[in-house]
């Protein structure tokens, strides 16, 4: 297979837009999103994207890529980043739709056990001697609106270690991460990221949370991102490096458009998440040896690209490419083996040339702080100089500022500083 030519690194401020490839998505995904674009007046990367999550939130663990060294599962942080009032809600709940749906259907079923056990429970109780209690049945669900740390470990508990953040607007959540006092909660998000087990510290015990599956999807507005980018808080945690972003920061208020919701689209797609949802067998995917060779050559890339930017966020953000790419293949070459006629297969590689193609659009948004910006972070730098100078305490430093006493540790430590 002959290789494309690797696309240069768009620059900080490109004069172009990106655009984003659809020849390689699936025919479910290309012709429901591609719909939905027309409908809604936004473009299909905005539905196409949140597709992609949903489909991995119903493969969770079951499915993975083995590349020798790691397990690569279908797991992916999105941002939908675009202006107040385009019109994004609509089509992220249409992606998200086939999901609600399996949740709505397992709490009605929850409803009815937790009835049943209250009433065992209430038998147990009247006997002599008095019986235990039967297990308490748990709410068996695959979305998460409610993005509280507390709120999704317990989602996770209940759900077998998987649960994937979804929310319309993600603003709030993403914001607060840029402040001084989250840091212990980007730091459970790195774990999730990297599918690092999780211990979650109870009054009465201590549980262990074996490689987490999380995946998070949802909008956010451009001031909102830029903002959160260039805090101290979120440069320090190194979380947003770890985000695909999919930036329509230029799309205006939704047109009305003639088009309406192909219904027969609907379907298809509703019941590839049931088939997806539907895979119990436990098994890993490989690349072919033309796959490999070509994830290579984007490795090589990448490392040259790491090598002459200067860019701590860029370089942090390129580093995760490699990861993304993998997790983009997986998924495309599992949403292919529900096609009739198919056996199961590694990556072929022309799923690994498009999950390429994937990563230089998102490579192309990759938010890259601008010179105004960098300068405004290091003037927060000299101000916490000038407050260390005067004799102010660290923890007061740090709350004043918004800034976390890690950061604060480490300009004493550029600076020589010791106190």
């Amino acid at each position: 297979m002959e290789v494309k030519e690797l696309i240069p690194l768009v620059p900080i401020e490109p004069k172009e837009k990106p655009i984003f490839p659809t020849y390689g998505l699936p025919d479910v995904i290309k012709q429901y999103s591609e719909n939905l674009s027309d409908v809604y007046g936004i473009p299909v990367e905005m539905v196409a994207m949140p597709m992609f999550v949903a489909c991995g939130s119903v493969l969770k663990k079951t499915i993975w890529l083995e590349t020798g060294k790691y397990k690569n599962y279908p797991q992916f942080f999105v941002v939908l980043n675009a202006p107040s009032g385009v019109g994004k809600s609509e089509p992220l709940m249409k992606a998200f739709a086939p999901l609600q749906v399996i949740d709505r259907t397992n709490f009605e079923r929850y409803v009815n056990e937790i009835k049943e056990w209250k009433q065992q429970c209430r038998i147990n109780k009247r006997q002599k001697p008095p019986q235990d209690e039967p297990p308490k049945p748990t709410f068996q669900q695959l979305t998460l609106n409610d993005t509280t740390p507390e709120a999704l470990t317990d989602a996770l508990l209940n759900n077998g270690g998987s649960m994937t953040v979804f929310a319309d607007e993600l603003s709030g959540w993403f914001g607060n991460f840029g402040r001084y006092n989250k840091t212990s909660e980007a730091s459970m998000y790195l774990s999730f990221f990297n599918n690092v087990d999780f211990v979650v510290n109870r009054k009465q015990d201590i549980i262990r949370i074996r490689e987490p599956f999380v995946n998070v999807c949802g909008g956010i507005q451009p001031d909102v991102l830029s903002r959160t980018i260039n805090s101290v808080g979120m440069q320090e945690n190194g979380l947003a490096s770890r985000f695909l972003f999919v930036n329509c920061t230029d799309v205006v208020r939704a047109y009305k458009s003639n088009t309406e919701v192909n219904g027969w689209f609907e379907i298809e797609y509703h019941n590839l998440i049931d088939h997806l949802a539907g895979l119990n067998q436990r098994f890993s995917l490989n690349l072919t040896p033309e796959a490999k060779g070509l994830f290579q050559d984007f490795g090589d890339y990448l490392t040259d690209l790491i090598r002459t930017s200067k860019n701590n966020f860029l370089n942090a953000s390129l580093s995760k490419m490699e990861i993304h790419c993998l997790r983009l293949a997986l998924v495309l070459q599992i949403i292919k083996l529900t096609e009739p006629n198919q056996i199961v297969k590694d990556i072929e590689p022309e799923i690994m040339q498009y999950a390429i193609d994937l990563c230089h659009y998102f490579i192309a948004n990759i938010p890259v702080p601008t010179k105004t910006e960098l300068a405004m972070a290091e003037g927060k730098s000299e101000k916490v100089l000038e407050l260390l100078a005067k004799g102010m305490k660290q923890t007061e430093i740090a709350e004043k500022m918004n800034v976390s006493q890690q950061y604060i540790s480490t300009i004493k430590k550029r600076y020589k500083i010791i106190n």
